[in-house]
């Protein structure tokens, strides 16, 4: 499942057409932990693959895809499906703005997550 997936970021970028530099592939390993005050309620990692490059010559995406690993706190290990697609854009020489959405399946209820910013480099 996970190369049809790859494959189908790959066909969408490189249909877009010369506007679109060749998508570079990469595999990104991520965990996340986190507390209640002083007591772990748990973290989950994520074994991603994923797609990145530009779109025309300033705005960077970046798409990844795969199982991640949750392992609460007391509860249940349990495997599900989970993915971040998201990019950037410059607004100045020193400063871009941000995006990102994320999304993890479950049995009961699927998860979505976003992250909107600025970053402004100070040198």
């Amino acid at each position: 499942m996970l190369k049809k997936i790859a494959g189908a970021f790959g066909a969408i970028a490189l249909s877009a057409g010369s506007a679109v530099a060749a998508p570079g592939l990469y595999i990104n390993v991520e965990n996340n932990a986190g507390w209640a005050g002083s007591n772990s309620v748990g973290n989950a990692t994520d074994f991603h693959v994923g797609m990145d490059g530009t779109l025309g010559k300033d705005f960077a995406w970046y798409g990844q895809l795969g199982p991640q690993l949750q392992v609460p706190n007391g509860g249940d290990t349990d495997v599900v499906l989970s993915g971040k697609i998201g990019g950037s854009l410059p607004i100045t020489d020193a400063t871009s703005a941000y995006v990102e959405g994320s999304f993890v399946t479950d049995d009961d209820l699927n998860g979505y997550a976003t992250k909107v910013g600025v970053t402004h480099r100070l040198n």
